[in-house]
């Protein structure tokens, strides 16, 4: 199974997320912010995908995702965004065209999908 960073603004729901995941097998690693800790913990050891939540906060998903490619450790790696109201969704996906969508009822699929 897969080594997935999961990010999301809010922690009780970040943490519903990364349960489901687990369950599924997966090895997953989490933040509910954006600062420099979730940053370290990232490039610490870099994961098979990162999931990015664009439930809350969708400005701070999408700017994750650019501080990724700005990365040269991180730049390939495999971004999945998930759930977001339909006018975030498509601004991230012009964006990023080359990431992954996701409604969080797939998420598992479209991760088996990617991996």
């Amino acid at each position: 199974m897969a080594r997935i960073f999961y990010i999301h603004w809010n922690k009780e729901e970040a943490l519903e997320a990364v349960r489901a995941l687990r369950r599924a097998g997966h090895t997953v690693g989490y933040h509910w912010s954006s600062g420099e800790e979730a940053w370290k913990m990232l490039k610490s050891r870099p994961p098979d995908v990162l999931v990015v939540s664009l439930e809350r906060l969708p400005s701070h998903g999408r700017r994750v995702a650019a501080v990724t490619r700005e990365s040269k450790k991180l730049r390939d790696l495999p971004i999945v965004f998930v759930g977001g109201e339909q006018e975030k969704v498509k601004a991230a996906r012009a964006e990023f065209p080359q990431a992954r969508f996701s409604s969080r009822s797939a998420l598992l699929r479209t991760l088996h999908g990617l991996l």
